[in-house]
């Protein structure tokens, strides 16, 4: 399969499941850390303007300052074929934390390290065929998750008329 094809079912997959996406996730929280840096915490106790705007700029391929649903797949389907380091169609564990290192270079060693702690416990959330891999399928059902926790006005996109995130309310 060439890396093109490779592109194309990702992109299927994260259409399909984005159209059936599951609406469980809230996003981000008032850390100033992109989405995928955060812990479920955070991003279920609402999220700023500051944080919407980072995760639109993260993932707004023609900036435009309007994250159209297709920019967000297009952009998590490159990055997962970015993941597949050595050309095998599969992404293990190594591959993952290897690509997210890349992208939190501007980070303190402290942070990175906490990251890279935190990238080894994503990966095996996102894997939930235990398998040690990540597939197509199970990467884009966690895209899914995220630009529905931004886009709360159900239009397709995020953007500044988006309403903010509201803290999920704790239960007595």
């Amino acid at each position: 399969m060439t890396q093109n094809n490779f592109l194309k079912i990702g992109y299927v997959f994260g259409l399909v499941v984005c159209m059936s996406s599951c609406q469980s996730s809230k996003p981000s929280g008032q850390t100033g850390k992109p989405f995928e840096q955060q812990g479920s915490f955070q991003r279920t106790h609402g999220g700023g303007t500051v944080d919407r705007e980072k995760f639109i700029q993260e993932y707004d391929s023609n900036s435009d300052g309007i994250l159209a649903k297709s920019e967000f797949e297009q952009t998590r389907a490159q990055r997962l074929m970015a993941m597949d380091i050595n050309g095998d169609k599969r992404v293990d564990e190594n591959e993952y934390v290897t690509e997210f290192k890349a992208r939190i270079q501007n980070l303190s060693a402290e942070d990175q390290q906490r990251q890279i702690r935190q990238a080894h416990v994503r990966f095996n959330v996102l894997d939930s065929s235990k398998n040690g891999d990540l597939t197509v399928a199970e990467y884009a059902d966690s895209g899914a998750r995220i630009f529905s926790g931004w886009d709360l006005n159900k239009d397709g996109s995020v953007s500044s008329a988006d309403p903010l995130p509201e803290p999920r309310k704790k239960e007595k």
